[in-house]
């Protein structure tokens, strides 16, 4: 890859941001984009995510192309679903209720789309699907988690990696798919496009073409919040704090609260899982 290439994360999401660093890869922009999420006539959820995510990609990579940049374009949609209905992001704390009331003691589906769009304009897509339960939800519950206001602008009204990580009983598929962006499909459409991961937490590695075989340039190391408790990350343990917060964040791999695998069998609609797609 060119040095003049750029990764630019097509999200103005924190948490997308430091799944990325977690995996090793600092995007040198963010450029969120704004599009109309209105779901279509009738249209499936796992299409919506495809939809959105692809429509997100290739409305930043035009953006880019228009500014002289040449970049490599991630970006991601995250849509969470009862059967065919498919929730809200809210923004008011009637719909976060309704959409808590409902996903109360029952199992829902949340389907993350992602699209990596390359310098040369080509986009290659995946869609993820997860699988997960909430336990019953009493009535304080809800009020003390509508109050904590993390659910604002989520999609299904609830994030996983804060308090309601403790409102789901089982699930099934990737946890970093049910935060917003699932990182091993990420990983491996980037190395399709010549971005490689760095193997040890250190920072992003762009290849240079033009360089000899081995050679890469490191990205300087910038600070975020700990995806553990916020608090400021250092180099030495990144995308962490401390070395509790990694040991802790590793604990919860090893116990499987992260990810399971996913039993391949058809939806309750009918459809299987959506193949990647370039087009």
């Amino acid at each position: 890859m060119n040095d003049r290439v750029k990764l630019v994360l097509a999200s103005g999401s924190p948490r997308r941001l430091a799944l990325l660093n977690q995996a090793g890869i600092e995007p040198d922009l963010l450029m969120p984009a704004d599009v109309d999420e209105t779901p279509d006539k009738g249209e499936l959820p796992r299409h919506l995510a495809l939809r959105l995510a692809q429509k997100k990609g290739e409305l930043v990579a035009a953006r880019a192309k228009e500014a002289g940049m040449s970049a490599i374009v991630v970006s991601a949609d995250t849509v969470v679903a009862v059967g065919r209905r498919i929730l809200p992001k809210p923004e008011l704390q009637g719909e976060a209720e309704e959409c808590l009331r409902l996903l109360s003691g029952r199992a829902h589906r949340v389907f993350t789309g992602l699209c990596v769009v390359s310098a040369r304009g080509r986009s290659r897509t995946r869609l993820v699907e997860s699988r997960l339960r909430f336990r019953r939800l009493s009535h304080d519950d809800i009020s003390a988690y509508l109050a904590c206001g993390e659910w604002r602008g989520k999609a299904g009204g609830y994030a996983i990696q804060g308090i309601a990580g403790s409102f789901v009983v089982k699930l099934m598929g990737s946890y970093s798919s049910v935060v917003g962006l699932p990182l091993a499909e990420t990983i491996a459409l980037l190395a399709g496009r010549g971005l490689s991961r760095a193997r040890r937490m250190g920072g992003a590695r762009r290849v240079n073409d033009n360089q000899p075989k081995g050679a890469r340039a490191a990205l300087p190391f910038v600070s975020k919040p700990c995806p553990i408790c916020t608090k400021p990350s250092v180099e030495r343990y990144r995308p962490f704090c401390s070395k509790r917060c990694a040991d802790v964040d590793l604990n919860r791999w090893l116990k499987g609260a992260y990810a399971i695998p996913v039993v391949e069998d058809e939806d309750e609609d009918g459809e299987g899982s959506a193949p990647e797609r370039e087009s």
